[in-house]
């Protein structure tokens, strides 16, 4: 069965991702959220802040709630791809709501390589050369932040 679109877009939870799309996109989105945020606090510092100091109250729990969905949606979306990749449901991906368990399913799905021929989801994807760009950039960031956070702790080991 072959479920993957003419169309082939990030957004769209059908087909595969290798691991590079996967931190090439995840990187992209991340980037994409930092630049909206930054974007919000410099037009509208004082709606932040309101949010921040009533952050008991209903209206601003529901405001931060609707706004972790908007932003998790397109997480899941990644990692279904990547899950079809080696051929896996998509509905393994809920367990990245699980808190700790999604961080080693985020390094899983890193690291597993997928399917080399075709599977139920699609035909093996080839990377753009824009999501291998972002990803090294991406893995370049992570290695250089663990090195400096174990220079950091190192007296304390």
């Amino acid at each position: 069965m072959n479920n993957t679109t003419t169309l082939d877009s990030g957004w769209s939870r059908d087909g595969r991702f290798n691991r590079m799309s996967f931190i090439g996109w995840n990187a992209f989105y991340s980037l994409l959220l930092m630049m909206v945020m930054l974007f919000i606090t410099i037009m509208m510092p004082n709606t932040l802040n309101a949010i921040f100091e009533h952050a008991g109250s209903s209206i601003a729990q529901a405001i931060l709630f609707m706004l972790n969905i908007v932003i998790l949606i397109p997480m899941m979306i990644f990692s279904v791809r990547r899950l079809h990749d080696f051929n896996q449901s998509g509905w393994l991906a809920l367990l990245e709501l699980i808190p700790i368990f999604n961080i080693i399913m985020f390094i899983a799905l890193m690291l597993i390589p997928g399917t080399a021929s075709d599977n139920q989801y699609g035909e093996p994807r080839a990377s753009k050369t824009w999501e291998v760009v972002l990803a090294f950039i991406f893995i370049g960031l992570f290695l250089l932040v663990w090195f400096s956070l174990l220079l950091a702790f190192k007296p304390f080991l």
